[in-house]
């Protein structure tokens, strides 16, 4: 350890002891401050409106406290090195992750505040996204995995796929209601003899045979 190596021999005992204690004390701090950040981003109550459905502020506070975290990567793995039990990657990993995950659910339930549901989805398209992007420019796409970005592009296109069928459902059911309006409610004759709804009619035919 490297407070062993610093501080050798009967002389240094005391000092060497204190220095042990000191740096416990750290990691301790260090782990009670990720589970308080954790549990602070899960809980966010603010009522901050995001109309457009667009990224969060939340998301880009946690997002920069993330890319902070490893701007001290190599303090912490020595911390959690010498004072914790396991591999201080697995740690570090570990502890992100978490972070992450409670941003995700905090966003579960923000998106609830919308009563358009194709809102919904394209808020969490947006942010589930800006997370994607921002661990695959930084160091923690090392320590998350290439599994824990496919597995979150899965759900931003899941979510893209939401979006997409609820806002053409309705453009399609205002078209229709154009069309039915237009005719006058009746059908009529075209001029190769088939019914016709009017052109918004059709329009919305050729859009769900697309």
């Amino acid at each position: 350890m490297a407070i062993e190596s610093l501080f050798r021999g009967k002389s240094c005992n005391e000092i060497r002891e204190s220095a042990f204690g000191l740096s416990k004390r750290l990691a301790q701090t260090a782990q009670e401050t990720f589970r308080d950040f954790e549990e602070a981003v899960e809980k966010d109550a603010t009522k901050t409106a995001v109309s457009d459905g667009t990224v969060h502020p939340l998301t880009s506070y946690v997002i920069n406290y993330v890319k902070f975290l490893f701007d001290y990567q190599s303090t912490l793995k020595q911390l959690f090195q010498e004072f914790e039990n396991g591999d201080s990657n697995s740690q570090l990993a570990s502890v992100t992750m978490r972070i992450m995950q409670a941003l995700q659910t905090n966003l579960d339930g923000k998106s609830k505040q919308y009563k358009d549901p194709a809102l919904t989805n394209l808020f969490l398209m947006n942010n589930i996204h800006y997370m994607v992007r921002s661990v695959r420019r930084s160091e923690a796409k090392d320590l998350l995995g290439d599994d824990w970005v496919q597995r979150h592009r899965r759900v931003v296109q899941q979510h893209a796929n939401q979006y997409k069928r609820i806002a053409w459902a309705k453009i399609l059911q205002c078209l229709s209601i154009q069309g039915l309006t237009s005719s006058g409610g009746s059908n009529s004759m075209g001029v190769d003899g088939q019914n016709s709804s009017g052109p918004n009619a059709r329009l919305s035919y050729l859009l769900l045979d697309n």
